[in-house]
Order: structure tokens, then sequence, then C-alpha cells
């Protein structure tokens, strides 16, 4: 079995689980706020100790959200180093191949987000016209986009699973961080997929992957993949200037 037919059968594993950890959290979010009265009065002592188990327990379902929470601000740190260490360990033309396509990816999503126009979850009016919209989710898209297109150049089916795994659990964080709804995700998770497909393919084709590292084609690469880069930190930089 290939790396790309292995990613075909993970991804939609990772899709339904997604679906699950979202309808999961909406029926845990009552039993976290304790938002049930009690049918008969108590006695104060009771009142009291029940204020004590509810206020445990929204401690508790706050401190499992701040740590994914936590564990959701740092998969972009993650997934940006993890492409960084690959272009400075490899020497080939691979790692600016596959590089420069996760940041095309990220425009096309930015783009498709504008056209679609689906509001976050949570919000409406004035609050969803001024936030980024929420289809697809980027966050999913660039994951999956760079498990398969590094599945596919691997061609290992350890790497394929552990990294469709990885892209799949940023997938759920965006989810039960409240970022995204489960359809906004599973959509960036498909076309992350599509696109890495026929991102690899078409550099197959074209030879990328048997260029030589200093052949003048594969300077070409590396010099559009750092362009690229520079324009989606600008982009990133501008988005949130003050102001």
């Amino acid at each position: 079995m290939t790396a790309a037919a292995t990613l075909l059968i993970v991804c939609p594993f990772g899709a339904a689980f997604t679906h699950v950890a979202h309808r999961s959290l909406q029926h845990s979010v009552p039993l976290l706020r304790c938002q049930t009265p009690c049918a008969t009065p108590l006695p104060r002592w009771s009142r009291q100790q029940h204020a004590r188990r509810c206020s445990l327990v929204v401690a508790r379902g706050d401190s499992r959200r701040s740590l994914a929470s936590r564990v959701d601000g740092s998969t972009k740190y993650l997934v940006a180093g993890a492409q960084l260490w690959a272009l400075a360990a490899r020497r080939d033309a691979l790692a600016p191949f596959i590089v420069l396509g996760m940041v095309c990816a990220s425009f096309l999503c930015s783009a498709l987000k504008r056209v679609i126009g689906a509001a976050r979850p949570g919000l409406s009016g004035a609050a969803a016209r001024a936030s980024d919209p929420g289809m697809p989710s980027a966050h999913a898209l660039v994951s999956a986009f760079a498990a398969t297109a590094w599945s596919c150049a691997l061609g290992s089916q350890r790497a394929a699973i552990g990294l469709s795994a990885l892209a799949a659990a940023i997938g759920v964080l965006r989810v039960v961080c409240g970022w995204h709804t489960a359809e906004q995700v599973v959509v960036g998770l498909a076309l992350g997929v599509g696109c890495a497909l026929g991102w690899t393919e078409a550099g197959k084709a074209a030879g990328v992957f048997a260029l030589a590292p200093a052949s003048p084609a594969a300077n070409i690469l590396r010099a559009s993949c750092a362009l690229a880069v520079l324009l989606f930190v600008a982009r990133k930089a501008a988005k949130f200037a003050p102001g």
C-alpha cells in the first residue's frame, strides 16, 4: 500500500474523530457550567456542598480547556519549525518544493474564506463581519497538506499514519477550542489532502524529485520558496499590525 493510499484511509477516520469530539464538547458544556437547577430546595449545608462540587467541575473543565488552548496555540509553531528544520537539514529540492506548496495552499485557503464567508462558531452580526471567516480551516488545510506531501515524498506507511494522526489532532483541537466547527475542519482536511496529492503528482511529472541539489532549477525553487515565505510572513504581520 502506498503512502497516498494510507492517507486516504486514515484521513476519513480523523475527520470522523473531529466530528465526534465536536458532539462530545457540545454535550459536556451544560455539565461543566452546572446550570441545571435542583428540583426541590436543599438544606444550607447541602447547598454549600453542591456549590463546591459545581465549582470543582467548572475548574476542571476550565483547566482542560486551558491546556487544550495552549497546545492548540503551539501547533502552528510546531508545523513551521518542522518545515524550517527540513529546509535546513535537507540539501535536495524536495523541502523547498513542499514548503512552497504549503504557502500556496495557505493563500488559496484565504481566498476561499473570503469567497465563502462562513462565520466562525459563536459569532454573529458585527463580530462575524469583523472576524476572519472560518470555512475552511486554514490550520487543518495546511497541516493536512504538509502531512500528505511529506508522506508521499518519503514513501513510508509509518510516516503517513503518524503525520495523518498529527494533522487530525490539530483539527480536533481547532474544534475543541472553539475556533472552527467540525464541518470547517473536515473541509480543510479534505482540501489539504487533495491539494497535496495534486501538488506532489505535478512535482513528480516535472522531475522536481529528481533534481540535483546544486542544479539551477533547484536554486530557482529555493529562491521561489524563500520569496513565498517572506510574502506569507509579511501578510501575517500586516494582519496583526495595530491600526
